[in-house]
C-alpha cells in the first residue's frame, strides 16, 4: 500500500471518529445545559409569580383594611343599627359608591349588619342566604380568602371574596364589609416570564366535590372564563399543584393533550394551586435545531475531511518519497546530491511553531478560564441577587405596612428602629442592585444630557456628613451620553467618602476639549495603597468589609462602553474620566 492511501486512512480515522464522539458529547451536553436552562428559567418563574400574587392579596387585605377604617362608615352603620334611621343608611349607600368608583379593582361592596344587608353597589348581585353573616360576625371569619362560584345567564362565573370587620369605638362588633373581586384581574399582573410564546402560568383552586378549578392564565382570553379539571386527571399539573406536590414534571399534559414542562406550587396560606409551564416542543424546539445543525455540520465536515485527506497527502507523500530517494542515494554511497525540498525552512521552524502554539494556548487557556470563572460567579450572583430582591422587597412592603397600621403606637427609640432598618434594606439593595447592573451588562442609549445635572442628580441621593465639602464645577458641558453615568458619579462621590471619613473635600474638575471631556474627582481622603492600586477596578475586589467589589468594575464598563477611559492616580487621589462628546 503507498504512502499516500496510509496517509488518507490514517487521516480520516484520527479525524472522523474524534468528531463522531465530540458530536455526540456536544449533542449530549446542549441537551442536558438546555433541559436545564428550562427548569430553571420555571423555578424563577414560578418564584415571581408566587411573590406577586402573595403581594396582590396582600394589598387587597390592606384594601379591605383601609375601607374599615373609614369612621364615617362606622358612625353611619351604628346609627342605623340603633334607630334604623334611613338618612344613615343613605350615607352609607353614599360612602360605599364612593368607594366603589374611586377603586375600579372592586367589582361589588357590601354592608351587612348582624340582621340584614344594609346597602350594596356593585356588578355582582350576593344573596343574603348565600352568605352567612351572622356566623361570620359570630365567629369573627375575617383575614380569610374565599372563591365563590355563581352561575348566571351568561355561564359561570367565578369571584374573591374578603370580608373585613366593622367596629364602633368601643371595639364592639357592628357589622362587616364584604369586597368582591375578579380573580383574574388580582392575578394577572406577572405577564412577562421569559418563557417564550407558550409559556404562561395558572393558578387554580379545588371546589368542594375535589376538581380544580382554574381561575385565571396569562393566556387567558375572558378572565370571567375557568376550566374545570375532573380530580381523576392526574396527568394535569394543576392536579398535582392541589395535591401538594411541589415537583419538576416532563411527562404531563396541558388542558388540550400537549404535552408540557411544568413546575408546580401549592399556596398554602390561600389553598391556591400554582403550575407555571411551556410547550414542551417549543422549549426542546432548539434541541432539535442543533441536531439538525450538527448533522449538516459533520456531513459537511466528513466531505471537507476526505477532499483535505486527499490534498494534504499527496503534500506530505512526494517530499517523503525525495527524502526516500535521497536517503537510498545516500546509503549506495551518493553524498554529493543534496536534498532539494520546497519548505524546508518551514520543517526547521516546526518546533518553534509548537513551542509558539504552546505559548498562545496557554494564554488563552487562562483567559478562558478567567472567562469562565467570572461567568459562573456572575450567574451565581445574578440568581442570589434575584432570590434575595423578592424577600426584601416583600420585608420593606411588611415594616412599611406595619408602620403604617401602628405608627400611633410607637415611640421615638422605636422610630428610630423603623429608620435603621429601611436604611439597612436601603443598603442591601444597593449591593443587590450593583451586582445585578455589574452582571446584565445592558447596551447603552445614547441622548443629550448635561454632566453638570448627572453630577447633581448622583449628589442628591448619597449621604454625606455635615463636614465634608463637595465643589462641583459651575462650568457645564452637554453630551450625547447614557443617563447611567449618574451612577458612575454617584459611586465615585461614596468611594471618596468612605476614603474621607467624617471631615474633607471632593473637588470636581470639569475640562472641555475640541473632542472630548475630561472630569477629575479629587478628594482629600487618604491614599490608595500601591498593592492596590493596579487591582482597583478588577472584578470582585474590594477593601471594604460591606462592598461586593463590583462598584468600580461597573463604572469602567459603563465608561467603556461610551468609548471612555477611567483611571486613578494617587498624591491626591484622583480618579479621571475622559469621555467622547
Amino acid at each position: 500500500m503507498k504512502i499516500a492511501v496510509k496517509l488518507l486512512v490514517l487521516f480520516l480515522t484520527i479525524s472522523l471518529i474524534p468528531l463522531s464522539i465530540l458530536s455526540y458529547i456536544q449533542f449530549t451536553t446542549a441537551e442536558k445545559e438546555i433541559s436545564d436552562q428550562i427548569f430553571s428559567r420555571l423555578s424563577t418563574a414560578s418564584l415571581l409569580v408566587e411573590s406577586q400574587v402573595n403581594s396582590e392579596i396582600e394589598k387587597h387585605f390592606l384594601l379591605v383594611d383601609l375601607f374599615t377604617s373609614r369612621v364615617l362608615l362606622r358612625t353611619s352603620l351604628e346609627e342605623y343599627n340603633q334607630d334604623g334611621n334611613e338618612q344613615s343608611r343613605e350615607n352609607i349607600q353614599n360612602i360605599i359608591t364612593q368607594a366603589f368608583i374611586s377603586n375600579p379593582q372592586v367589582d361589588s361592596i357590601f354592608i351587612f349588619n348582624d340582621k340584614e344587608l344594609v346597602a350594596f353597589v356593585g356588578e355582582h348581585d350576593l344573596e343574603e342566604e348565600s352568605v352567612d353573616f351572622k356566623s361570620m360576625i359570630k365567629n369573627q371569619d375575617f383575614e380569610k380568602i374565599d372563591f365563590v362560584m355563581k352561575d348566571t345567564f351568561e355561564g359561570h362565573y367565578l369571584h374573591l371574596r374578603l370580608i373585613g370587620s366593622l367596629q364602633n369605638e368601643n371595639k364592639e362588633q357592628i357589622g362587616i364589609v364584604v369586597l368582591d373581586f375578579n380573580p383574574g384581574k388580582i392575578f394577572l399582573g406577572t405577564q412577562e416570564l421569559g418563557l417564550g410564546n407558550t409559556g404562561e402560568y395558572v393558578i387554580g383552586k379545588k371546589s368542594q366535590d375535589g376538581d380544580s378549578i382554574i381561575i385565571t392564565s396569562v393566556d387567558s382570553a375572558n378572565n370571567s372564563e375557568f376550566n374545570t379539571i375532573p380530580k381523576d386527571r392526574l396527568d394535569i399539573p394543576m392536579t398535582q399543584a392541589l395535591l401538594k406536590n411541589e415537583e419538576i414534571y416532563v411527562n404531563l399534559v396541558d388542558y388540550d393533550e400537549k404535552p408540557v414542562f411544568a413546575i408546580t406550587d401549592y399556596l398554602d396560606s390561600y389553598d391556591l394551586g400554582l403550575v407555571v409551564k411551556m410547550d414542551k416542543n417549543d422549549a426542546l424546539s432548539s434541541i432539535e435545531q442543533f441536531r439538525f445543525f450538527t448533522f449538516v455540520f459533520s456531513m459537511s465536515t466528513i466531505i471537507l475531511a476526505i477532499i483535505s485527506a486527499i490534498v494534504y497527502s499527496k503534500s506530505i507523500s512526494r517530499p517523503i518519497t525525495k527524502i526516500r530517494t535521497a536517503t537510498k542515494q545516500i546509503v549506495s554511497g551518493k553524498f554529493s546530491e543534496k536534498l532539494s525540498l520546497k519548505g524546508s525552512d518551514e520543517l526547521q521552524q516546526l518546533s518553534e511553531d509548537i513551542n509558539n502554539m504552546a505559548h498562545e494556548l496557554e494564554i488563552q487557556k487562562n483567559h478562558l478560564i478567567n472567562s469562565e470563572r467570572f461567568s459562573a460567579i456572575g450567574e451565581l450572583s445574578a440568581r442570589i441577587a434575584h432570590d434575595l430582591k423578592n424577600p426584601l422587597n416583600n420585608l420593606s412592603m411588611a415594616i412599611e405596612t406595619f408602620h403604617l397600621r401602628h405608627k400611633d403606637q410607637f415611640d421615638e427609640k422605636d422610630l428610630e428602629k423603623f429608620k435603621i432598618m429601611k436604611k439597612s434594606i436601603s443598603r442591601m439593595n444597593r449591593q443587590i442592585n450593583g451586582v445585578l447592573n455589574f452582571v446584565r451588562k445592558t447596551p447603552i442609549s445614547l441622548s443629550k444630557h448635561s454632566l453638570r445635572q448627572l453630577l447633581e442628580s448622583a449628589l442628591s441621593v448619597i449621604e454625606k456628613p455635615s463636614n465634608v465639602k463637595i465643589q462641583i464645577p459651575q462650568n457645564d458641558c452637554v453630551i450625547n451620553c447614557d443617563a447611567k453615568l449618574e451612577s458612575v458619579f454617584m459611586n465615585l462621590f461614596n468611594n471618596s467618602l468612605d476614603s474621607i471619613g467624617d471631615e474633607g473635600e471632593i473637588k470636581v474638575e470639569m475640562i472641555e476639549k475640541d473632542d472630548e471631556v475630561i472630569l477629575n474627582f479629587i478628594d482629600s481622603g487618604k491614599e490608595i495603597d500601591k498593592d492596590v492600586l493596579p487591582h482597583i477596578f478588577d472584578p470582585l475586589f474590594t477593601t471594604k468589609e460591606h462592598g461586593t467589589g463590583l462598584g468600580l468594575a461597573t463604572c469602567k464598563n459603563i465608561v467603556e462602553q461610551h468609548g471612555g477611559t477611567i483611571i486613578v492616580k494617587n498624591n491626591p487621589t484622583t480618579f479621571t474620566i475622559r469621555l467622547p462628546k
